[in-house]
């Protein structure tokens, strides 16, 4: 008898250079990142100066400090996703530049393992003065996860030693603070249960606890954070002061565009709103503690990062009460401040979450960081309960609403994603505030984590992308380990067909244990080209065209348990048909619209392919078949969607990720029909 999958062991994680990516979608994609845009931006943080603030704090150059207060970050999370590339894919132009980027951080780092540039240049003598505003704890949970990330890559302790002290430093200063010496920006935490995982050094799991439990506790919050806000005003014009005495102008580097950021169109009230979120602790989670939580709230990316630490928090120590608030607003997240494209944040200018069902097309935020932080989230839940609806989230957003922010050639980015689009939107070969470039480059490095998952003598298959790697597995009947190797062929995303085929010594008997995507209607598995009996994990409950009840409630496991034979061959294929997707009434933005979605793709319209089409009054008919094509002249190659409007005109619509990739256009992803 199979257990029911609650019953089964939580799932290990296959760290992600053990998978080697192979052709396809997301090979080519990896080689981009690899080839490219890692060494793009690189370059774009030498000509900001962000890495020349480390050489001048460090005395290895003469200059002023330029940037942000926290474009420390940038760096290191460079860092960190240089190193994840290093572990699948060594380079040794790669590898010097890491090796300087280590040498540079010898130098700026202080004796005592302190190391924030803006405070070293601008106020040697000041520490921690305003920890919910100036990201020293961000800057630093970035500067430790670049450590881990290039100790797994090289098994060298060079950079982790040099992170550790920083580590031992936040740990000896913390470790009794005050609910108000809890960082604004949340990251510090996963730095320190990553850290705690390698080192097993308790009193990094310990601080890291601290922080998450002592999160929204403060009861003056609204007086320090005035204070704090005053003190960081302050500090700007003293810094303003220091310009003038050294004579320093400077020169802006491809700046941020703010009307990106604000953009024209944004809900009444806004900036009245966002000073109540700011003021009531909501923009930064310190409203109250997470088990009183009942939606996810402010800073989209904050929430995300937050969320994340505490979900590996409850790995490691089993606290049933953070599940179930973990739970709890994951699927309020998805059921009502989501976008189809899986993007989150419908505010500007505090960046992140709205009320409930205020998704508004045109002013979305949908940060590309906040879709990553969405994954990393979305991962540690699914390692922790088994269910199978976290991977169709991250499915979605990594086609969707993670893929949108870098462009096909890997050098030109979006720092939010709009669903609706009057022509003015463009994406940009840099930032002011670049954390979105590097973000996705370590997401794309870690790809292969998401593939598979084992447990007892289990093979769990989350992700359909080619790919191949190797499991140490118990036989149930012999009690004996033997490896298996896994090659896996697909189509993804543009056909729905995957082949798995084992390698190993002899015959092994062991669980495959398959996702079913919420979109799968029905779908045909084979073994060496033969049916074979499989047992559902769990039952789907929704089929609903109500975006998000299906990806709620339709995904599910099967489970193939039988004794497999060297080179048995199974394929699954999921026939991917167009969907019409219709949105929740509570959306009224989205009333009498549709939006088309084929297998893990949504799809838009853009004017540069409907050039005969008035684009604020597109319909589509909904009565005329939608025919599918392979394009493979046309970005880079897809499939694309053609419709007929209501006038009997073709509507050509592309995948949502490749939109912006040609020139300026306007977009749109939810369109009316013709009974609207």
């Amino acid at each position: 008898m199979i257990p029911q999958i609650s019953s089964y062991q939580k799932n290990s994680e296959l760290p992600y250079r053990n998978v080697e990516l192979k052709k396809g979608f997301w090979k080519d994609r990896n080689r981009t990142n690899q080839e490219i845009s890692i060494f793009y931006q690189w370059d774009q943080l030498e000509k900001a100066g962000s890495v020349d603030n480390f050489r001048i704090v460090g005395n290895l150059k003469k200059g002023f400090r330029k940037g942000f207060f926290y474009c420390d970050s940038d760096v290191h999370k460079w860092a960190d996703a240089a190193s994840i590339i290093l572990a699948s894919h060594y380079d040794g132009k790669l590898n010097d530049i890491i090796d300087e980027y280590i040498a540079i951080m010898e130098h700026a780092q202080l004796p005592d393992g302190y190391l924030y540039t803006y405070n070293q240049f601008h106020f040697p003598d000041r520490r921690w003065a305003n920890i919910q505003i100036e990201h020293e704890l961000y800057c630093l949970g970035h500067f430790i996860e670049a450590g881990i990330s290039h100790f797994q890559a090289t098994q060298s302790k060079k950079l982790l030693n040099i992170v550790s002290k920083s580590a031992d430093l936040i740990v000896d200063s913390f470790q009794n603070c005050s609910p108000i010496m809890t960082p604004g920006h949340p990251e510090i935490e996963i730095a320190l249960i990553k850290l705690y995982q390698i080192t097993q050094n308790k009193k990094y799991l310990n601080m890291a606890q601290h922080f998450i439990e002592q999160r929204g506790k403060s009861h003056n919050f609204i007086f320090n954070l005035v204070k704090q806000n005053f003190d960081q005003n302050r500090r700007n014009k003293l810094i303003e002061i220091q310009k003038i005495e050294l004579n320093f102008v400077e020169k802006q580097y491809h700046g941020f565009d703010f009307n990106e950021m604000a953009q024209k169109k944004e809900p009444f009230a806004m900036s009245f709103r966002s000073l109540v979120s700011f003021l009531s602790g909501k923009y930064f989670q310190q409203h109250k503690p997470l088990r009183k939580w009942n939606s996810p709230v402010g800073h989209s990316v904050r929430f995300g990062y937050f969320v994340t630490a505490a979900t590996k928090l409850y790995l490691e120590n089993g606290d049933s009460t953070l599940l179930s608030v973990l739970e709890r607003l994951w699927n309020k997240m998805v059921g009502r401040r989501m976008y189809i494209t899986g993007g989150v944040g419908s505010l500007p200018i505090i960046e992140g979450f709205g009320r409930d069902y205020e998704l508004n097309n045109s002013y979305a935020y949908c940060e590309t960081c906040a879709a990553i932080a969405s994954i990393f989230w979305s991962w540690e839940m699914a390692l922790a309960t088994n269910e199978p609806k976290y991977h169709d989230l991250i499915e979605r957003q990594l086609y969707n609403a993670a893929s949108v922010g870098i462009s096909l050639d890997g050098t030109k980015y979006l720092y939010r994603n709009i669903l609706e689009s009057e022509g003015h939107f463009e994406r940009k070969p840099w930032f002011d505030t670049p954390c979105c470039p590097s973000n996705i480059s370590r997401l794309w490095g870690h790809l292969g984590k998401y593939i598979y998952s084992s447990s007892n003598n289990s093979i769990w298959v989350n992700q359909y992308i080619e790919s191949e790697t190797r499991f140490k597995l118990n036989d149930s009947k012999e009690g004996k380990m033997q490896e298996v190797k896994i090659q896996m062929a697909s189509q993804f995303p543009w056909g729905g067909k995957s082949n798995i085929q084992f390698r190993m010594a002899s015959s092994h008997e062991f669980n495959l244990i398959l996702r079913i995507p919420s979109w799968v209607e029905h779908f045909e598995l084979k073994c060496n080209d033969s049916s074979i009996p499989y047992t559902l994990l769990n039952n789907p409950s929704s089929n609903s065209q109500i975006f998000p009840d299906r990806l709620l409630h339709n995904s599910y496991y099967i489970n193939v348990l039988r004794t497999w034979q060297p080179d048995d061959v199974i394929s699954i294929n999921f026939p991917m048909k167009v969907q019409i997707n219709y949105s929740n009434p509570k959306v009224r933005s989205n009333n009498h619209k549709i939006a088309l979605s084929r297998g893990p793709l949504i799809y838009c319209l853009e004017d540069i392919d409907n050039l005969n089409e008035d684009m604020s009054n597109v319909k589509v008919d909904l009565n005329e078949p939608i025919q599918i094509e392979f394009n493979d002249s046309l970005l880079k190659g897809v499939t694309t969607l053609q419709a007929r409007s209501n006038k009997s005109t073709p509507l050509n619509f592309v995948p949502y990720f490749t939109w912006l990739n040609r020139k300026k256009s306007k977009m749109q992803v939810w369109i009316r029909t013709n009974n609207s």
